[in-house]
């Protein structure tokens, strides 16, 4: 199974760390960020925003282990979510190069 990005498109990753077949773990993420899109974007700049962040990705992580059979520290999903955007944005700029390379459509993807 494959976890799929708010617009429906499948999202491919490096297996060893992000545990594809383990869909729920990203069904609970990607409604997790859905609903705190300032977690994603970064965007808990208040005075309590360092509080915020720490709160939101503790709640996260409560949700992820109690859906699985393991359990893995805050610090190790926020290391699976950094890996997995790290995963994402070269292939983004791979496929990016390679259209320009070729004079491909440029606007097929638009990864942020």
């Amino acid at each position: 199974m494959h976890a799929h990005d708010y617009s429906g498109n499948m999202i491919h990753g490096p297996r060893q760390h992000l545990r594809l077949g383990m869909s729920t773990d990203w069904e609970i993420f990607l409604s997790f960020f859905e609903s705190h899109q300032e977690l994603v974007t970064g965007r808990l700049n208040t005075a309590t925003g360092r509080e915020t962040y720490k709160k939101l990705w503790k709640e996260l992580t409560l949700q992820l282990n109690s859906a699985r059979y393991g359990v893995k520290i805050t610090e190790k999903w926020q290391k699976t979510w950094s890996d997995f955007k790290c995963s994402l944005k070269k292939k983004a700029s791979e496929i990016r190069r390679s259209q320009q390379q070729t004079g491909g459509d440029n606007n097929i993807f638009n990864i942020t």
